[in-house]
């Protein structure tokens, strides 16, 4: 969970930095956070779903709905990090969720005694974006001074850490499905796969004051003036080809997605800078109410200079990414209204970015939230499906089963080792249904409406035009 760290840190920096300082007014902030998620389960359709008769267009789109935490909910969640603000206010972000609008654009045009086929697809979306900080603060410790020595220290300042990560995979195909007799159809799907993975976040720091210091007739006035902007950003992306091949024989369908492993090429480019007061492995703030602590740095010209501590965080490696292979047959109980299909998977959809030197020091000491570097690793694997589809008129629908299980870095199969009494455990994973269901409705121009209840609900709309 290493990567992840970085972006708590970024998200959660203004209220470790300063937590519970003695003399620090820390008012609670204000924070939205924002998760968008989208799956198109249109790219899962048979690749032998064609009209042989009548050349055919489709366009769909998932509706973007947004959903918000409820405030009793978000009190809960973050209850206890309220206590980190001086203002006795409860620390309640908006958090809201939403669906992204992914989109499927196909035609299908019979040609040569077959059918040639043409799609676009956002396969999947997910994007998270936060904007928080700290819009004021104000530091003043008090001082035990003695023997003719005066100290007097005051900062007042701002954070703010806006952070944003996006994940995608957009799929292009062009097919073509043959059809030698009633009996016997053969398909080959080329696609074009595109990924994408961009993170970017800034830590935004401008504290301000000055530092006082007398004795006898020797005094010191020193201006403290830090405006520090921290830019941290990756870009991934990854393009491959891959084949579907498909057969029918008599009721019988054979499909076969073939996938990959790959790297995806990019870089994640990165600084954070701070105060010398700041301990930038940890966030830590010095104790700057201890009077030689503070003539210390008043004598070796670190407020004078106004001196940072910067670290690094820059990676040339490639992710790692890979896509599970999908052998599936396919019953038709009765041609075009009743199928009943099975399908294996072999691998697992996984992305890795590993960098053991990210974040070491020029003095060989590591970050204490990235002790071994960077480690993100992320995998989700699907065993078995079943799936039974039914078509009566103008309505669809569907119900199936499938075996489910996810990895965080060193932490396999974390929903296979959840104790529930409701949670099946079967192959590599949990059992999770699946149901959809939906209708076309119209002759010649149709309209399309579409529910996706599990796993991932989602609801669609679109239209459907056959020349």
């Amino acid at each position: 969970m290493k990567c992840f760290k970085i972006y708590l840190i970024v998200f959660l920096i203004a209220g470790f930095v300063f937590a519970k300082t003695d003399g620090l007014t820390l008012p609670t902030p204000d924070a939205n956070v924002s998760l968008g998620i989208g799956f198109n389960y249109d790219y899962l359709k048979s690749p032998l779903d064609v009209d042989f008769e009548n050349a055919k267009g489709y366009y769909s789109i998932n509706i973007p709905m947004k959903f918000a935490l409820s405030t009793e909910m978000v009190d809960q969640i973050f209850s206890s990090m309220s206590n980190n603000f001086t203002d006795d206010e409860y620390f309640t972000p908006s958090i809201a969720a939403k669906q992204f609008a992914n989109t499927t654009i196909k035609v299908d045009v019979p040609m040569l005694g077959g059918v040639c086929s043409f799609s676009h697809i956002n396969v999947m979306s997910l994007k998270y974006e936060n904007t928080t900080g700290i819009p004021s603060f104000r530091y003043k410790p008090e001082f035990n001074n003695s023997d003719g020595l005066n100290t007097d220290l005051l900062l007042l300042g701002n954070i703010n850490t806006p952070m944003s990560f996006s994940l995608g995979w957009e799929s292009m195909m062009f097919g073509y499905v043959y059809r030698i007799n009633e009996l016997f159809t053969l398909g080959l799907n080329m696609h074009r796969h595109r990924f994408y993975f961009n993170a970017n976040a800034n830590i935004d720091i401008d504290i301000y004051g000055r530092v006082k210091a007398s004795m006898a007739e020797a005094n010191m006035d020193i201006p403290i003036e830090y405006s520090l902007k921290n830019p941290i950003s990756g870009e991934y992306a990854l393009e491959r080809w891959t084949p579907t091949f498909a057969a029918r024989a008599w009721r019988f369908d054979l499909f076969a997605r073939i996938m990959f492993k790959d790297e995806a090429k990019g870089a994640l480019s990165g600084k954070y800078e701070l105060p010398f007061f700041v301990n930038p492995s940890n966030f830590t703030l010095a104790n700057l109410g201890d009077t030689e602590y503070l003539l210390e740095n008043i004598k070796n010209g670190n407020f004078t200079e106004n001196r940072t501590e910067t670290v690094n965080l820059e990676t040339n490696k490639n992710m790692k990414w890979e896509m599970p292979s999908v052998l599936t047959l396919k019953f038709n109980i009765v041609p075009e209204h009743l199928s009943l299909s099975y399908s294996k998977f072999f691998g697992s959809t996984r992305i890795e970015l590993i960098d053991s030197t990210l974040g070491r020091r020029p003095d060989g000491t590591t970050l204490d939230y990235l002790p071994n570097g960077l480690d993100f690793r992320m995998g989700v694997s699907i065993d078995h499906l079943i799936l039974a589809n039914a078509k009566l008129g103008w309505f669809y629908g569907g119900l199936g089963i499938m075996s489910l299980n996810a990895d965080f870095a060193n932490n396999k199969n974390l929903l296979s080792n959840i104790n529930s009494p409701y949670l099946v455990k079967y192959g590599k994973g949990v059992m999770l249904p699946t149901l959809t269901g939906g209708a076309i409705i119209g002759t010649k121009l149709q309209l399309l409406l579409e529910l996706n209840v599990l796993p991932l609900t989602a609801l669609k709309t679109g239209i459907v035009y056959n020349f």
